[in-house]
């Protein structure tokens, strides 16, 4: 399938509603709501006989009381109505229908005649040109368009300079992955919900979003792939980051997928070998997922991307601790602890102070200032021996003081010590973020903060990530995810330069 007819799936001049309702409880206002409030920029037509106007738009009896050319139809009915939904959205040439309603043989022994149903819609596919996605699935997304076709109460996914694209086979697990790396500070093109995939499936969603030019990076959940020689194909030839977690690799993730969206989750080993030979990037959990897939937006974000050339990494800390810590996640993920070179020791020896341990990591000794700690970052981003930094900045005191109580303390008394210190700490803090940033712009070399405090809830936290991420700072919740995410910018560094010296 060309680029230009998924057009009319994510850029549609209009979509119908079947099923639409005023009742907040139903699947068919929720998507109404959706489309409404999140600004779908065409026109929306909701399909109920019973109504002549639903939230403030006018109703429709049926598809054939409109007019207009149809690109879309998302359809929430109950599922023994689906089949004759179906068929009048191809009798009026409708392009695309997404079915969100479940009930086609998903779920064994829930709804006998769902293989039934299922086989009528099949039939039914060979009648017409209308693509169909679904059923059992959650819907679509696309900022381009204000387009939230989703079920459940939506929101705008945020949009940014590099944007990501998700195909998933679980709608809540890609809605849930949506809301998170909006929240997260990652930037969002499209979405589908693949559910049962009784037409259109995975590798083909897969094989637009690699040609796709408003997708930089694509992310999914797999439970189970019926193209896989397609698939693989796909992987050879799309040049984006392909970041994936995969379902089903248990006996009992297997049986759950099978009644999940009726997929047969396969081989764990083989989708294991798929994924190394052919430069796919697999994750553990959703939170690894948004990570890895913003570090790769900030990598990309820059001209030439800013992908760490080799697997050497300059570590400082103003904590022995952590740097022991640290070092022992670099080790663990594959990582190789720099050896520095002589000119770098010999300039943090006129910085630090004589008991400084004078190797890799470099602890500050709690000997830090603004100055002499973004001088460091500096020193270890110059030497020739390291390709990538990882810093656990003294920065986040500042939340330390972030309660009401304190603060109601220190505003009625500004010149005591906690009214001094939380002023101070909020200088240091934006001092330390603004020094790094500085570093980062002009560095060749990707610098990631592991930032404890990132895991927590609340706007202070989530300002100096975003703090961090407009001046191009990678961070990550912990030391350990930061050396994670280091080992996969690096692996698939390495993988792009194999298939460009294997190019004829």
């Amino acid at each position: 399938m060309d680029e230009i007819e998924f057009q009319y799936l994510f850029n549609p001049r209009n979509i119908c509603v079947i099923g639409a309702s005023n009742r907040p409880n139903k699947v068919g206002a929720q998507v109404l709501t959706n489309l409404i409030s999140c600004k779908f920029q065409n026109d929306i037509f909701p399909i109920n006989p019973k109504h002549e106007k639903i939230f403030g738009l006018k109703a429709y009896a049926n598809l054939k009381k409109i007019s207009n050319y149809l690109d879309l139809a998302i359809i929430t009915v109950p599922n023994f109505k689906v089949p004759a939904v179906l068929e009048e959205c191809i009798e009026q040439n409708v392009k695309f229908a997404v079915i969100i309603t479940a009930g086609f043989g998903e779920m064994i022994g829930y709804d006998p005649n769902g293989f039934k149903l299922r086989d009528n819609i099949l039939n039914l596919l060979r009648k017409g040109d209308t693509r169909i996605i679904g059923p059992n699935c959650m819907g679509i997304a696309c900022t381009e368009s204000n387009l939230v076709g989703l079920m459940g109460f939506g929101f705008p996914p945020a949009r940014h300079k590099i944007n990501a694209s998700i195909v998933s086979q679980s709608g809540t697990w890609g809605i849930t992955t949506m809301r998170a790396g909006t929240i997260h500070g990652l930037g969002f093109s499209k979405f589908v919900s693949s559910g049962n995939e009784i037409d259109l499936r995975f590798e083909d969603y897969l094989e637009y979003f690699g040609t796709d030019p408003d997708t930089q990076i694509i992310l999914g959940f797999i439970e189970g792939l019926r193209q896989g020689r397609k698939f693989i194909e796909l992987a050879k030839k799309i040049e984006k980051p392909i970041i994936f977690i995969k379902g089903g690799k248990t006996k009992s993730g297997r049986e759950a997928a099978k009644s999940h969206t009726g997929s047969l989750a396969g081989s764990q080993e083989l989708y294991d070998a798929i994924f190394k030979q052919h430069g796919v990037i697999e994750v553990n959990n959703m939170a690894e997922l948004v990570d890895t897939g913003r570090a790769f937006a900030q990598c990309l974000s820059y001209d030439p991307p800013k992908f760490p050339r080799g697997k050497r990494i300059g570590l400082s800390s103003g904590g022995g601790g952590f740097c022991v810590l640290l070092a022992d996640h670099i080790e663990a993920e594959g990582l190789i602890m720099a050896q520095l070179d002589a000119s770098t020791i010999e300039k943090l020896n006129k910085l630090l102070p004589p008991y400084w341990p004078h190797r890799n990591p470099v602890d500050l000794v709690a000997s830090w200032q603004i100055g002499s700690y973004t001088k460091v970052i500096k020193i270890l981003l110059d030497d020739p021996n390291i390709d990538a930094v990882i810093t656990r900045p003294p920065i986040g005191f500042s939340l330390i003081y972030d309660n009401n109580n304190v603060q109601e303390f220190a505003r009625e008394n500004p010149f005591s010590a906690i009214g001094v210190s939380l002023e101070m700490m909020k200088d240091i803090d934006l001092g330390i973020v603004r020094g790094i940033g500085r570093m980062a712009q002009k560095s060749s070399k990707p610098i990631i903060i592991p930032l404890g405090f990132y895991t927590a809830e609340g706007p202070k936290q989530y300002e100096i990530i975003r703090e961090f991420l407009t001046r191009g700072v990678l961070v990550a919740p912990s030391g350990q995810a930061a050396a994670r995410i280091l080992i996969k910018l690096y692996d698939y560094y390495k993988y792009q330069q194999r298939i460009k010296n294997e190019k004829p």
